[in-house]
């Protein structure tokens, strides 16, 4: 199964797989993207706001997404699974070349995956 994922301020779309990252699915695909960074929910350089549609996330640091950001839709999209189409806004600055990933970087204080219904 695929899910639309549309980038509103982009103006762009996306296919991302079941059980890929919006990302991974950015960053496999020509054209502009957001930042990467370790890749891992730590960094926060990845950050979006789902605008629409159902997700669920994996565990990422509070001190980049903290609590009242996930109840408004904030994520990072290395940490983001689609659960159906998405609308969502980046928040960080989209990128034309991508950059290296760097080395991990080992999150403070992680917040628990979370399943969302719009």
């Amino acid at each position: 199964m695929a899910f639309k994922v549309e980038v509103d301020n982009a103006d762009d779309s996306i296919i991302c797989r079941e059980g890929q990252s919006v990302l991974l699915a950015m960053t496999g695909r020509s054209g502009r993207c957001i930042q990467v960074g370790c890749r891992s929910g730590g960094c926060g350089v990845c950050r979006v706001q789902v605008l629409a549609g159902s997700y669920r996330t994996g565990t990422m640091s509070l001190s980049q997404v903290d609590l009242d950001e996930r109840s408004q839709g904030i994520a990072l999209a290395c940490q983001l699974y689609p659960e159906s189409d998405l609308k969502i806004r980046t928040i960080g600055r989209l990128v034309a070349v991508l950059p290296k990933p760097s080395s991990a970087q080992k999150p403070m204080a992680l917040s628990p995956p979370l399943r969302r219904r719009a």
